[in-house]
């Protein structure tokens, strides 16, 4: 559940995983973020893969909070 949950969300191409949380707002976000890193110097990869690992503790965690 958890790997599917996180491939959805990160595939663009896909509809929000309804598990989610306002996964759509919560999406956008990440896509505003990462592209704010795109416009930064230095190491974009590093920041990238950190900025992906915030956001897929979130999720699960965002998911939880639903099964409560």
């Amino acid at each position: 559940m958890k790997e599917r949950l996180i491939l959805e969300f990160f595939d663009f191409a896909k509809p929000c995983p309804k598990e989610i949380p306002f996964c759509e707002d919560f999406r956008k976000k990440y896509q505003e973020e990462l592209a704010k890193l795109a416009s930064n110097g230095g190491c974009s990869t590093c920041k990238k893969n950190t900025l992906k690992a915030s956001y897929m503790k979130e999720i699960w965690e965002k998911y939880l909070t639903t099964t409560i």
